[in-house]
């Protein structure tokens, strides 16, 4: 699904990839819908970002906080498509 080279990344194409894997954390999306890798890239995210918060505004995904029981105290934003959101 990544294609890197594409000039343009679009909500669409978010909606897409969580529509088939649902609940992806916003590291996951954007290294399995743009091969962005925010770890190990020295650009900037925040073309990613922008995309995802607004198809987040806009309603067209949402998101649940999940912080797990153990050591690290960081919590997580999960990110899918509500029912009958498609489009």
């Amino acid at each position: 699904m990544a294609n890197s080279k594409d000039p343009r990344n679009t909500q669409q194409q978010v909606i897409d990839y969580l529509l088939t894997n649902p609940c992806k954390t916003e590291t996951e999306i954007q290294l399995n819908v743009w091969g962005y890798n925010r770890q190990k890239s020295k650009e900037s995210n925040k073309k990613y970002a922008d995309v995802l918060r607004r198809a987040y505004f806009k309603g067209k995904i949402d998101r649940i906080r999940i912080q797990f029981k153990n050591k690290d105290t960081r919590k997580y934003w999960y990110y899918f498509v509500p029912l009958g959101h498609h489009n």
